[in-house]
């Protein structure tokens, strides 16, 4: 029997075992939906407060995605960055550096799970409780 987590690995202080399992399932979906469905076995999702200016952060070499804890908050908001994420860390897989961060490949996967493209997000729709300017990279 192997010792097997499930996907993805998440580092986040959500202690609703359904909202994990949404969250799970989500990751899971899109991935897939992308042809990288290995990027949801790979990747770890945690959150951070030292993000101050945006809301969440891809590091290509490492396969980490960090969000802003405020994001736990919003449900819909947490998925729509997650997938902004996500989609980053996919693009690289399937073009490398050849593209700018939010070009096409980038915004054809956003897309393709049906979010829109935001390079950023602007303040007026800052999560609720927040004061910091919100933006996505």
């Amino acid at each position: 029997m192997t010792n097997r987590r499930w996907p993805p690995k998440l580092e986040l202080p959500i202690h609703d075992r359904a909202a994990v399992a949404r969250l799970r399932r989500f990751v899971l979906r899109i991935t897939c939906a992308w042809g990288t469905p290995e990027l949801a076995e790979q990747v770890t999702i945690r959150c951070s407060p030292r993000l101050k200016r945006s809301l969440g952060r891809a590091h290509f070499e490492r396969e980490v995605v960090t969000l802003a804890p405020d994001l736990l908050l919003d449900q819909n908001r947490l998925e729509a960055v997650l997938c902004h994420e996500l989609a980053h860390l996919a693009a690289h897989r399937l073009v490398g550096r050849s593209e700018r961060p939010h070009g096409p490949t980038w915004q054809r996967l956003v897309e393709t799970v049906g979010f829109t493209p935001h390079a950023q997000w602007p303040v007026a729709d800052t999560p609720a409780g927040t004061s910091r300017p919100t933006f996505v990279r």
